[in-house]
Formats: C-alpha cells, structure tokens, sequence
C-alpha cells in the first residue's frame, strides 16, 4: 500500500509549476512517508529470516532514495526562501565529531607529523593563553615524550620553556633522517601477491619519502635507485617479476615508476580477485608447486630421504602411499608402477615394489586344521618369463563364527537430491556432528550431472590420516517423503566416504521396535552404502532437539527435519563369520639369481630408424622462434603417398552414419554442432566448390568423427 502511495504521491507532482506552498506540503509529505517507510522496514527486520535479510535492505534503499530524490528536487527549486529551514534539516541530521588532540609517545618518526597538527589546533589559536596550551600539550604527550615535560608546572611562562625542550629533543634533523632509514630498511617482506600488503607498502614509501622531502633530503639520483633497490627487496617474487617483464634490458627504473606500478598492480589484483562469502573459512588445499617436494613433510628432499617418513611402520609407509596414489616402484607421484620407468625392485624380495614398503610375510603360526604340506590352487595373475613356478603352502587356516552381543548404529537418512534437470534422485547419508564440512561420492555426481567448482581440501581422518578431496558442488536435497522442505548446502567431492554402514544386516525385528515412527532411514538395518556426509553445519540445522530411549536393548531415536533417525547401541545378536588364512610362499633361489642379473645388466641402446634420423634432422634445419617467444617448427611429410583410391563416396556415407546417430542424442549433437560453426568460423577449415576442382589431379575424402570424454562429469565433445 505505501510503495502504490508513494508511486502515484510521485506522478502528481508537476515540478516545474509548483509553488512555495505546495513544495512546503510536498516536503511534508517526504518525511511523512519516509518515517512509515522505515517503521514498516524495522517490522520486517524483527520477523524475516536472516538469509533473505539483504533483498529486503536493498529494497529498503531503493525506496528511500526516491523519496529523496523527490524532496532534494523541491528543495533545490526554493533554496533561496528555504535556506534557513535547510540548515536546520542538515544540522539536525548531521553531528560532526569534536576534533580529537594528537598525541605524541616520543617516536622521532611520529615528531613532525605531531607539530605541525599541534601547531595547527593549538599554538596558532588565538584565542587560547599559554597556559591553557601547555595543558593542551600535556594532555597530548604520552610516555617517554611526557616525562621531559612531566615536572613543569601549569603557567604561561613555561609553556614556551617546555615546548621548546620537545622541539630540541626530537627536532634533530640527522637523527630523523636516520630513523627515516631505519624504517625504511625495516619494512616487512611480503610474502605473497596481495593488494591490502601492496598499498600498504606505498603509503608507507610516501610517508618516509614525504618526511624525507620536509627535512630537505630529496630522492634523487643514487638515493633514488638505493630506495628503489630497499622496496624491490621488500616485494613477493611475482610482483618484482611483473615490474621487471616491463623493464628495457639494462634500464635502471625510477622511483615514481615503481610506485605507479605498485597502485597499478594493486588495483588489478582488487578486480581480478574473485568474489566469495564473506563468511568462507580458508581451508588446507593441494598445491602444483608441491610437486618439488616431500609429498609427507612438504620439506625440500624427496621422500625415500624423510626421516619422518622411515620413522613410520612398513604398513604406514604403505598406507600412505596408497592413499596419495604413489608409485609403489620408486615412489613419485606423478606416475603409476604400470608406467614407471625405473628398474629397481625390492631388494629383500625381487619383486616390482620400493625396498621401503617391503612387509615381512614369513610369519609363525601355530597349526590349526591343515597340514603345512597341503596344497592350494594359486590361478597366476600374470604370465611370468620363468618356467620356475613358486610353490605356495597354507600353513593356517582359521574359521571364527563370532556372536556379537552388541553393535552401534549410526544417524543415516534417505534423502532425494536435485540434479541438473530438476529431477529428485534417491541417496543415502550419514549425519557427522564430528565433521566440519559435508562430503559426496564423485560417482554420485556423475549420476546427478551438476555444476564441480575448481576446489581442493586435504581431510584429516583418525590417527591424522589425511587424504584430498578435490571439487565441490552446490546441491539441493530433501526428505524421501517430503517435498515441500528442501535444503540447500555444498559438500566436496570423495572417492569413498566409509564402509557400508551398518557394517552387516540386523534383525527385522530391531527395526519394528519403531514401526509408529516416520522413519529418515526406512532401512537402517540393512548393511548399505553411504552416499553423502552432512557435516556439522548441516545436522545442528536438522536437529529438532526430541530424542526417545524405549528400552535398555533399544537404540535412541532423534527426531529431525528429515524423519527419525535411529543410532547408538543395540544388544540385538547377530553372527558374525570370519575366515583368516596364513599362506607361505616360498620362492625358488635360482630365479632370484636370475631376477638380479636380468635387474643389473646394462640395457643396450637402441638405434634410431631411418624415419627417426630424418624427423631430428627436419627439427634442426626448420625450428625458428617467432616474434611471441615460442618454439615453431614445419611439420614433416614423407615424399611418399599411399594411394587412397575414390574415398569421397566412403567418407560420405560415413558422414550420414554420423549424422543419423548424433540425432538421436541432442545435447551431444549441439555441441558437435557448435563446435564445427566455431571450427568453419575460425578459418580452420573451408568449403570445396566441387565445380572448381581439377578431375585431373588426384583428391582424397577422409571421413571426421566426434570423441566423448566420458569421464568428465559433463559431455565434452
């Protein structure tokens, strides 16, 4: 009703044709709407939720800024009769701040600043007697700067005396050019490109340089390249290396030019920084600069040299590897075994693996059901060079059929989450008050095809095992039997988040204890896998605080937004079979002398063929660098063609096959699509007037088809 008001109030008024009466009402009318506008907004405030707080204040801004508008315009049309009545509007609606005294603790640096500002307020007051500017200055001083003047009491006559004691004490001009250094010299290193770091290292530069000017001490000549070198100490290596990109070889720069490139470089990096929640923590992330270093320590040395690595248990040593998918030969990471080029092997065992991650199998165990001497069926996993076939003994075979009295249930739910074409896919999560972020199955986000945000975080589990989570999403999730409340939240993309939970299946009976309530879980009491982790920002905001204990053999029952959940202790009994094998495996020595002089032997070089010798002679006679810096370099062609024979009609029905099969996939179809209008646009190809070409001379037709990246979370063509 006010915005409608306020709409028409504006659509009436005839600005060039009101007179003084009216613009008096019109003003009137401004306050008057102004103030209900705000009691209406303050309402608002007090009841709406804090996430939608911002449109309304935005709203809120809008709306006053027109009826501004509306009364700055009538104002202005009668400033002259009005402008006693303005002054008081202004005067009413803006307090200035009293100007506060300086003050002054006796740094020498901070002197001239202080005197010429105590000069200003107080010494060239008129109005005010010496004595009430020797209070003044008392009042001003602070610490050792107070104790000179300390003794001296209140009178006019003593003001000029304990002034002048302050200017003889730090009006030293040689002392304040050396502390002018000092803090020059001193100034932090920074230690990455930042803008707040950047300007706060040129208003420093121009105070000392300000200083400097005042006490008669210009920077010229040498004293403005030994300043120009201080500040270029003081900047991270990636600002220095883009002020030097710009410099001309031999050029030795001026001082000012490095200060405009400081506020220059300061200003991009404010624009090109991109935008986040103000309310985003910073989290551990993986680092490509990583790559030159420890993967345990992230010190300068490789792994097989960290000490803190060897100190760890071969199983450790092995865990670790696996987790940051090493390579198990010789430990980089930028490779598998599969393609690792190294020769080395365990030198305990021979086998394709680092010395380091060798474990002890040859294990004592008592004899339980087998003989030693029985033998077992070992299918080869590989076709092994040796006729010499290992033989493999059980020395233990253990059966253990267990009844747990006991098991622990956790909070999982079944919740639908919204994919990319707004359709509800079923999931099942486990609620972690212990986790600080919320995390999903990468195969889950294939399935749902949303949007992966470029982010990376390194997870610290139990026993501080960590392990990188890489990407994060936006997703929009809801109770498997409610629609209408939805939950919007991030998680980060993971392999594998645990074990199927609960770990076997329990009783029907443990789950028609709470057949009366609405269930998050249908089947919590079925052993299934987890598909999402909702961390502690999420599961507080699903708690509705009611939780119910029927019975000492009964877990609890917590209700949330969700449904119940159902978690902690059963003493429902469920059997639990375990089957333990011990084998040995015994090696013949003779292939261990053989594995070791094949290892050993000097591999001998093999010799280019004749295409080899002519493409690095192409390389050298044709490579140049162009007027960008890069490498170019003709490709080579052999002299000799292989007759194709008539290929157009080949190629053309290959084309219509293509054709055919891309319609009846439409998203991979428009991007195949746009991506031959971008190629033809570019000039990288162009079409053939078949009536312009020559019968005579030979043509060839080859066919094009399109290739799918299928492990991309979207299709990329």
């Amino acid at each position: 009703v006010l915005k409608a008001q306020l709409t028409k109030f504006k659509e009436k008024i005839d600005f060039e044709k009101i007179d003084k009466s009216e613009g008096d009402l019109i003003v009137d009318k401004c306050k008057e709407l102004k103030k209900k506008f705000e009691d209406v907004f303050d309402a608002i405030y007090t009841a709406c939720d804090e996430t939608v707080i911002d449109s309304y204040v935005e709203e809120q801004e809008s709306i006053l800024e027109n009826i501004d508008e509306i009364y700055l315009t009538v104002v202005r049309k009668f400033k002259t009769s009005n402008c006693s009545s303005s002054k008081t509007e202004v005067s009413d609606s803006v307090k200035l701040p009293k100007l506060s005294l300086p003050t002054f603790t006796g740094n020498i640096n901070e002197w001239i600043t202080f005197k010429d500002l105590f000069n200003a307020a107080v010494n060239n007051n008129s109005s005010l007697s010496d004595s009430q500017r020797l209070t003044y200055l008392k009042l001003s001083l602070k610490y050792e700067a107070f104790k000179i003047i300390q003794s001296i009491p209140v009178s006019d006559s003593n003001y000029k005396i304990a002034w002048n004691l302050l200017d003889e004490r730090y009006s030293n001009k040689r002392e304040q050019v050396f502390a002018l250094i000092k803090r020059l010299m001193s100034l932090q290193q920074i230690q990455s490109e930042s803008t707040t770091a950047l300007l706060n290292l040129v208003d420093n530069i121009n105070e000392i340089i300000r200083s400097l000017d005042i006490l008669k001490q210009n920077v010229e000549n040498f004293s403005d390249t030994l300043i120009l070198y201080i500040i270029l100490q003081k900047l991270d290596n990636s600002s220095r290396m883009w002020f030097e990109r710009q410099l001309k070889k031999d050029e030795i720069p001026k001082l000012s030019n490095l200060i405009e490139f400081l506020k220059d470089h300061a200003r991009t990096l404010q624009h090109s920084k991109p935008s986040s929640n103000k309310y985003q923590k910073s989290y551990k992330s993986t680092s490509l600069l990583s790559n030159f270093k420890c993967v345990y320590c992230n010190e300068d040395h490789t792994l097989q040299k960290c000490s803190k690595f060897l100190n760890l248990h071969v199983d450790q040593r092995v865990g670790f590897v696996k987790s940051k998918h090493l390579c198990f030969a010789c430990l980089s990471h930028l490779h598998m075994v599969k393609k690792c080029k190294s020769t080395s092997s365990c030198k305990h065992c021979q086998k394709r693996y680092n010395t380091l991650l060798h474990i002890d199998r040859n294990l004592k165990v008592q004899n339980q059901g087998l003989s030693p001497q029985a033998e077992v069926f070992v299918p080869s996993s590989e076709p092994t060079t040796s006729n010499m076939v290992p033989s493999t003994s059980v020395c233990a075979n253990n059966l253990v059929k267990e009844k747990q009295n006991t098991n622990v249930l956790l909070c999982t739910a079944v919740v639908n989450i919204l994919n990319s074409k707004n359709q509800l896919v079923s999931a099942r999560c486990i609620l972690d008050s212990a986790s600080q972020k919320s995390y999903i199955k990468r195969s889950l986000v294939k399935k749902l095809g949303l949007n992966v945000k470029n982010k990376s975080i390194s997870v610290s589990c139990l026993g501080a095992a960590e392990t990188i989570a890489s990407g994060e999403i936006d997703f929009t999730f809801t109770p498997h039997f409610n629609q209408k409340f939805h939950v919007k939240t991030s998680a980060f993309l993971i392999e594998k988040i645990t074990d199927n939970i609960p770990t076997i299946n329990l009783p029907q009976s443990l789950k028609d204890s709470f057949s009366d309530l609405l269930l998050a879980d249908p089947n919590f009491h079925n052993a299934s896998e987890i598909d999402v982790l909702l961390g502690v920002n999420v599961f507080l905001s699903l708690m509705k605080g009611e939780t119910i204990k029927r019975d000492e053999r009964l877990p609890f029952a917590s209700s949330t937004k969700l449904g119940w959940v159902i978690a902690g202790s059963t003493a429902f009994p469920v059997e639990n079979l375990q089957e333990t094998s011990v084998s040995y495996l015994s090696v013949n020595t003779e292939e261990l002398i053989q594995s070791f002089w094949e290892l050993e032997q000097i591999p001998t070089s093999s010799s280019f063929t004749k295409e080899e010798n002519l493409c690095e002679k192409h390389f050298i006679e044709n490579y140049a660098r162009n007027d960008k810096g890069r490498y170019s370099v003709k490709l080579p062609f052999k002299a000799e063609r292989q007759e194709l024979g008539d290929s157009k009609e080949f190629a053309f029905r290959q084309f219509l096959n293509l054709e055919k099969k891309l319609l009846k996939i439409p998203n991979v179809y428009q991007q195949y699509k746009d991506f031959m209008s971008e190629y033809l646009s570019l000039g990288h190809m162009e079409e053939v007037d078949e009536n312009s070409v020559d019968v005579k001379n030979e043509h060839f037709y080859i066919p094009h088809h399109h290739v799918i990246k299928e492990s991309s979370l979207l299709v990329y063509v």
